[in-house]
């Protein structure tokens, strides 16, 4: 079978390294789409630190450094199944083993987009974009 993805979201390391090995199936976001439909996972240039950090205390990369993520690639595909638009601090921490975010980091914008068939591919070289892009070229993948 063969899987056209048109579409694109841009993911910030470690966030999107989670995301791939199945640690973590919603993607924390302040903005919202109607969009449902499969995305093209990239790695943002851009790295979060203070979320490295904060991962770390809680247990992941204890052996990984800063400098092993892949950066400004498509890695994998998934479908974006719905959204959680989080009505309050606790609402947003009854998800937390799912986003893993910091929960001080709450501030009443966070919406999650909940991710489905989680797929990782070979790193293509692709340069993201701000919000849900579209990709100049199809993303063809023979599943």
């Amino acid at each position: 079978m063969t899987i056209e993805i048109k579409r694109g979201l841009s993911i910030k390391q470690p966030w999107l390294w989670l995301i791939i090995n199945y640690y973590k199936d919603i993607e924390i976001r302040t903005w919202n789409t109607s969009y449902r439909g499969l995305v093209a996972l990239q790695s943002s240039k851009h790295f979060d630190k203070p979320g490295f950090e904060y991962l770390k205390t809680k247990g992941f990369f204890k052996n990984i450094k800063q400098d092993s993520f892949c950066k400004g690639m498509i890695e994998g595909y998934a479908y974006i199944y719905d959204i959680i638009d989080f009505n309050g601090q606790k609402h947003f921490e009854q998800y937390k083993d799912r986003h893993h975010n910091n929960p001080e980091w709450f501030d009443g914008k966070q919406k999650g987009f909940i991710f489905t068939d989680i797929n990782e591919i070979y790193p293509i070289r692709y340069k993201g974009s701000l919000g849900l892009f579209h990709l100049k070229e199809p993303l063809i993948i023979d599943d």
